[in-house]
């Protein structure tokens, strides 16, 4: 039956959205570096935690030069290819630096002051907070690398979440936090806001901790980078073939909400040109999106539409599977790309599927056995 995905509500992501972070995950997991990449995470927790140790850090003691400059050195493997600013303790004052540094790791004072405590000092932002504190306790905080909306998690996630939902996700992390927001900084909320939606994809995608969300987001950002090379007639080929087989950013809301509209506009056209008279029923739930009628036979096609910019998984709903499984013949799944359109017939008998725990079913080689005609 295939891996299973946790039964969980989507506050902060839509399906759409968080299909292309089942995407990555996988596409992050498989690859030969996965485990090397999370193990070199863990060895630089580790070796943090015996200098903290070794110098009796958490117990009141300062760090020298040496060792603060040994902390930045690990604290900055595998974080997004940035390191920390070396020269804080420099523009603070060491000793007023141990002392907010110590007060960031103290767990027996709420998250919201010790973080803002942090970010008071001269050249930090949330990048180098939450840097710290993901490489202390990975289980619990996540590493956000965010600059202004220009960071690479901005980039390709939150960017695109709805401003709906992220004021949701504050609402929620002000509640969960039990914080007053006008004690705190913007970029304190903006911290716990971006926790609590990164906690959602974790728990969604079925990762242990923020260490490996984090990863899974940087292989997505780093395929971005790799996929658009510029120069030579043969990577400009590399490009337009990773424009459809690789997404490297989240859809927002709007942009899946358009192009289902596309996409069933598409099949509208492709139905005219083929003799047969469409009706778009997509605002009803029937399970189908499109009746089309052909002009001699009286022949009817119950059509379910679906948009994709590669070859990602598909999913169908339980109505939508009951549906197929019981027009059988007469039921068809087109699946719209950007060039493209893929038509299974009988999709529910025909193609692999997997039933998931959320009650969807996964159609995995659509792209095999469908059908490929041109769009005009």
């Amino acid at each position: 039956m295939g891996n299973f995905t946790a039964a969980m509500e989507l506050r902060y992501l839509d399906e759409g959205q968080a299909r292309i972070l089942i995407q990555w995950k996988n596409q992050a997991t498989e690859g030969r570096n996965w485990r090397e990449w999370c193990n070199k995470h863990i060895d630089a927790k580790r070796e943090i935690r015996k200098i903290f140790h070794r110098a009796g850090f958490l117990k009141g003691k300062d760090l020298n030069i040496k060792e603060i400059h040994a902390v930045f050195e690990y604290a900055g493997w595998g974080q997004g290819g940035r390191a920390l600013n070396r020269t804080l303790y420099e523009t603070n004052g060491l000793k007023k630096f141990n002392r907010a540094l110590r007060e960031l790791l103290n767990e027996y004072e709420p998250l919201p002051k010790r973080f803002e405590n942090f970010l008071n000092l001269k050249g930090v932002g949330i990048w180098t907070a939450s840097q710290i504190l993901c490489k202390w306790y990975p289980e619990t905080y996540p590493f956000i690398a965010t600059t202004r909306g220009k960071g690479f998690m901005d980039k390709i996630l939150f960017n695109n979440l709805h401003a709906t939902r992220l004021k949701l996700a504050q609402n929620d992390a002000i509640k969960y936090y039990d914080t007053d927001p006008k004690f705190y900084s913007s970029k304190t909320l903006k911290y716990l806001t971006y926790s609590m939606i990164l906690k959602e994809i974790r728990d969604f995608i079925e990762l242990e901790s923020f260490l490996e969300i984090q990863n899974v987001l940087w292989h997505a950002y780093d395929t971005q980078k790799q996929s658009f090379p510029r120069g030579t007639a043969a990577r400009v080929k590399q490009r337009k073939i990773a424009k459809i087989h690789v997404q490297t950013s989240i859809p927002s809301i709007e942009e899946i909400a358009e192009s289902s509209r596309w996409a069933v506009e598409k099949v509208i056209a492709y139905e005219e040109l083929q003799g047969r008279k469409p009706h778009d029923v997509s605002d009803k739930p029937r399970g189908y999106d499109i009746e089309s009628v052909d002009k001699n036979s009286g022949e009817v096609r119950y059509i379910e539409v679906k948009s994709r910019r590669g070859d990602f998984l598909v999913v169908l709903t339980d109505n939508e599977f009951q549906v197929a499984s019981r027009l059988g013949q007469k039921y068809f799944l087109y699946v719209v790309t950007s060039d493209n359109i893929y038509i299974i017939r009988n999709p529910a008998k025909i193609c692999s599927k997997e039933k998931n725990v959320r009650i969807v079913w996964t159609l995995t080689d659509w792209f095999e056995k469908g059908k490929k005609v041109r769009i005009t």
